[in-house]
């Protein structure tokens, strides 16, 4: 049932304003949402990999050792499935395990085997040690997790990992490739209710796992046979690696499904074909949304997904997306998420580590059903294509650059030059086939995609080709514009046919206009009340606009589009109003959902398209990412994390304050109007009125503010400085440790253990007190500045200086020491530094 709320907006000019002319409310409500939409995709994008899953529920992304083996051979009394729905511990399914008793002597169960994946098969077969090349490395496991519950309670069961390949009593080697380590088992009595239970594998060799895990039973135990469930099934890690795995490259799952079983087939089996799928443009969002709130860890997590795109254009698994001179790369429509290359020992095509592919387990079928692979889009590419370029823009790391000019010669393959309209096609159906089957049609929001994409590669390599793209693209949107309708049309049928058909006319060729087209609300005045015309609408107790032209329900992701592009033509009251529609959606515990933290791609499941595809009352990391846009209005055709916020550089995050009087110094904000900083004793003093309780001030357009009560306690200070863009707040925070008060002065800069990569440097200090006189010495060593004449390469009195600068620093990849002396009431005191060199 879908929650339904009805009631009237009533005065939304007065409420926006209400909240404009509110401090605490501008900073708080734009804030959470924007935090609380990061939080949700930091969440989507770990829960793989803060530990190892083998089983979650059936077709789970991260599910592990896929092949499953009969003990002790396939005539064993046992079965087993992964699609039970009586009361799994979590999410959707369990795995049901029976055992039945055939005669006093029966024994039998089941093992995980990785398995292997052979050239040319379509499914994993058994290897237990005669494959090289095949297990899978488990170090820094610490222990095996499972769930368990009998139907009855008192199954006695032996559970176990390892002993591939060896002898289950001495665990010597038996095969020429067996597992690393022999068996670790554990016997366990069952309860009728779930219970969890563990096996310790942290001192057992995991480099080559081949059975990750497994059960056997037995007669003598079980006289009347056992049926049993099984749930979450996973490894823990230690911190090292946990750590190395929340950092490898991956892709998020687009959909938050909800934890049942459907029936394929059934309305909402898109909570099972859906499990473990990524598409291709959701990611590219995702990658853009961390560059919007432009952190350290955003930007980490940003680049992960980039490595991402990069190595899977270079991974696939068919010829067909491979080219032999590495030129032309392509992106897959959708990749599973979870693990970004499967597992050691599967090879289709005889390629090695290739990227997995979307799809769900037909348990009854004994087969795997791959989901959107029918076709390659120019649309997802040039998505791709614009998130490795704002990605490079960011980090200066080239590789992004390199692999967007791939998929950009990929993409003018779809230039067409016949016909009324040209542009550039939608791509190709039937990507892996021997004839692939260029698509007829063009896509005005594809050729948006491409005119921005293109725009972007002409200005950073200024090869002309690329601007010649860009014209050809624009050529063709200029021609989808209807000026009596006032509208951009889809795109077309065919080259000589434009797409007019009643149901078929897309919001986002409206709103995406105003955001790649830079000139487009001057000379298409009228785009936006096109949307408003025809894509306006009111649906569950919800405001906002649907995908296409018959209105029946909220496309939460193309109301922010909309936020967005209301932002970017000036119309700010609009783009205000839509904002706090997506807060109050995100806020709502729709069915399944409610964490309050991402954004449901629709209002309820079945909104329809006009394209044959239906939006879903699920959480979206695109919309979740379109939301985070709209709150910063960050236009993700163009904009990059560089320059949007004020970012303070002096002093550096993180450095030692050893005065109470400090000099704040920040870079200016993109297009920053004003600057707010507060400074507090804890991040919860900075966050909360009155936004710090050392100092809350506004700045006005200043880009330095002096404060002079930091209080040396020993204790930290939170610092959290605001840029106001395009009427919007935006914040980043900054920690700094202080040191108790000591009289003698301590260097500032170079700040100390720092590399120093110039023979010139400037040295800076602090006052100290009651100081009469500084002593600067310089050496090669710690003894050369500890005996006169107390630096070999510098010694000098400073009077009462505090910079001085030094042109001599050798740069030979040796150390360098410091000794800084102050004299206080005639007695001298020192503290040592010590500086890495460049060679």
């Amino acid at each position: 049932m879908t929650f339904k709320c009805n009631f009237i907006i009533w005065d939304k000019v007065l409420l926006t304003l209400f909240f404009l002319l509110t401090f605490s409310s501008t900073f708080t409500l734009a804030e959470t949402s924007q935090e609380a939409s990061l939080k949700y995709l930091k969440a989507v994008m770990d829960q793989y990999h803060d530990r190892f899953p083998l089983y979650d529920d059936v077709s789970s992304a991260g599910n592990h050792f896929h092949a499953w083996a009969k003990i002790p051979d396939q005539h064993a009394p046992v079965t087993i499935s992964g699609t039970a729905t009586n009361n799994p511990h979590s999410g959707a399914t369990a795995i049901r395990c029976e055992f039945v008793v055939t005669n006093t002597g029966a024994i039998g169960g089941f093992y995980l085997l990785n398995g292997t994946l052979p050239p040319t098969a379509t499914a994993p077969v058994l290897n237990f040690g005669a494959v090289p090349n095949a297990g899978v490395d488990l170090t820094g496991a610490t222990r095996l997790i499972f769930w368990a519950r009998g139907q009855q309670g008192g199954e006695q069961i032996e559970f176990f990992m390892g002993g591939v390949g060896r002898d289950p009593m001495t665990g010597n080697p038996t095969t020429s490739f067996p597992g690393s380590t022999p068996v670790v088992k554990q016997s366990v009595t069952l309860t009728s209710t779930w219970q969890q239970y563990e096996i310790d594998v942290a001192n057992h060799d995991l480099s080559y796992v081949l059975g990750g895990f497994g059960w056997i039973a037995n007669a003598q135990k079980n006289p009347r046979g056992a049926v049993f469930f099984l749930d979450d099934i996973q490894y823990e890690l230690n911190s090292s690696r946990r750590e190395q795995r929340l950092n490898e490259p991956r892709f998020l799952r687009s959909f938050t499904t909800e934890p049942h079983q459907p029936a394929l087939g059934a309305f909402d089996d898109f909570d099972f074909v859906l499990r473990n799928l990524a598409f291709s443009y959701d990611n590219a969002t995702v990658l853009l949304a961390f560059l919007a709130d432009g952190s350290p860890d955003s930007i980490r997590r940003a680049k992960l997904i980039g490595d991402a795109f990069v190595y899977a254009s270079q991974h696939d698994r068919h010829p067909n997306f491979r080219d032999s001179q590495g030129e032309i790369a392509r992106i897959r429509t959708a990749y599973m998420a979870g693990d970004l290359t499967l597992p050691p020992g599967w090879i289709p095509n005889n390629f090695i580590g290739t990227v997995p592919i979307p799809g769900i387990f037909l348990e009854d079928q004994q087969r795997f059903i791959e989901v959107e692979q029918k076709s390659v889009d120019v649309g997802n590419n040039s998505w791709v294509m614009i998130a490795l370029l704002a990605l490079h823009q960011t980090t200066g790391e080239s590789i992004y650059l390199e692999t967007a000019k791939r998929l950009g010669e990929f993409i003018l393959t779809f230039q067409n030059t016949n016909g009324k309209f040209k542009g550039f096609q939608g791509g190709m159906d039937d990507p892996e086939s021997n004839n692939p089957i260029p698509r007829p049609w063009a896509s005005t929001e594809h050729n948006l995609d491409v005119f921005a994409g293109f725009s972007t590669l002409f200005q950073l390599t200024r090869e002309p080709k690329w601007h010649e793209a860009a014209l050809h693209a624009r050529a063709f949107i200029d021609q989808m514009y209807d000026p009596q309708a006032g509208c951009f049309f889809a795109g077309t049928i065919n080259p000589n046919m434009r797409n007019e058909q009643s149901g078929q006319l897309p919001l986002d060729t409206q709103s995406w206009s105003v955001l790649a087209l830079k000139d487009a609300s001057n000379l298409y005045a009228q785009i936006l009340t096109c949307a408003e015309q025809n894509h306006h609408t009111i649906h569950d107790g919800f405001e906002g606009f649907d995908f296409n032209d018959d209105q029946d329900g909220v496309w939460f992701e193309g109301t922010a589009q909309m936020a967005v592009a209301y932002d970017i033509a000036g119309q700010t009251v609009s783009g205000s109003n839509l904002r706090e529609e997506l807060r109050r959606a995100q806020a709502t515990h729709f069915p399944g959902e409610g964490t309050g933290q991402g954004i449901v791609a629709a209002s309820h499941s079945g909104v329809t398209s006009g394209f044959g595809f239906q939006l879903l009352q699920r959480l979206h990391i695109a919309a979740t990412a379109w939301n985070m846009f709209a709150e910063s209005e960050f236009n993700p055709f163009y904009d990059t994390a560089q320059g949007r916020k004020g970012k303070i550089t002096s002093p550096m995050a993180g450095l030692l304050i050893t005065e109470n009087a400090v000099t704040f110094e920040w870079n200016p904000g993109q297009g920053a109007t004003q600057y707010w900083m507060g400074i507090g004793t804890s991040l919860e003093s900075v966050s909360t009125k009155p936004w710090g309780n050392l100092y809350a001030q506004s700045q006005g357009t200043k880009t330095t503010a002096q404060v002079t009560n930091i209080p040396l306690t020993g204790d930290p200070i939170y610092v959290r400085l605001w840029t106001k863009i395009n009427g919007r707040w935006l914040y980043e925070d900054y920690t700094y440790l202080t040191e108790k008060s000591t009289p003698h002065a301590q260097m500032q800069v170079p700040r100390p253990s720092t590399t120093l990569t110039s023979s010139t440097v400037t040295f800076h200090w602090t006052q100290g007190f009651e100081v009469t006189q500084y002593w600067l010495g310089i050496g090669t060593s710690l003894e050369s500045v500890s005996t006169k004449p107390w630096g070999n390469l510098y010694a000098q009195s400073q009077g009462t200086k505090t910079t001085t600068q030094i042109t001599s620093i050798p740069l030979t990849g040796d150390p360098i020491y410091v000794r800084l002396w102050t004299k206080i009431n005639g007695r001298w005191l020192y503290k040592d530094y010590t500086y890495e060199t460049t060679f």
